[in-house]
């Protein structure tokens, strides 16, 4: 029989993945199917580091990275054959860091403006008040909407690279 193990697949390959997400890297060996082969890996600037990838039921071998926060490359060995680099980047996923708003009531209720400097999901006003929104982002951002489930969708226009305004009526 033959001794000859080949890697034939890696998934996810070269990836980008949000911070903190969990990476199952599985690997395809035609040929010579050991028990397990080696996963390769380092972070930028750090030492390579190998893990075993066990065989699974379906015949894949995998390895699973828990809460991944930064980029690295990785390889599989198979006895004397090795898959090519890979990179798995890391990136931070957009959220709203500070979010504003300012209510304009319609001008029959004499009432003043009023601006809310905190979370507003839930915001209820009287029909026709004008609603002017600020959403500061953690990171740079090229667009952003807000989602309503009775309403037609508003879309922000962009200020600055973190900060979106955007305004609607009730």
């Amino acid at each position: 029989p033959s001794t000859l193990a080949i890697v034939v697949s890696v998934t996810p390959g070269t990836n980008e993945i949000p911070f903190r997400a969990n990476v199952e890297v599985q690997a395809v060996v035609n040929g010579f199917q050991p028990d397990v082969v080696q996963l390769n890996y380092r972070s930028i600037g750090k030492d390579w580091r190998s893990e075993e990838m066990p065989m699974g039921d379906d015949g894949r071998y995998s390895f699973s990275f828990r809460n991944v926060k930064e980029d690295f490359e990785y390889y599989v060995k198979a006895r004397d054959d090795i898959s090519e680099h890979y990179d798995i980047s890391v990136f931070v996923e957009p959220a709203i860091e500070k979010l504003s708003a300012l209510l304009t009531y319609p001008s029959y209720t004499g009432m003043a403006p009023v601006r809310i400097d905190r979370k507003v999901a839930g915001l209820r006003a009287l029909e026709g008040t004008k609603v002017q929104f600020e959403a500061r982002t953690n990171v740079p951002v090229r667009e952003g909407q807000i989602l309503f489930k009775d309403m037609e969708d508003v879309q922000f226009d962009l200020a600055e690279p973190q900060l979106l305004k955007g305004s609607f009526v009730i």
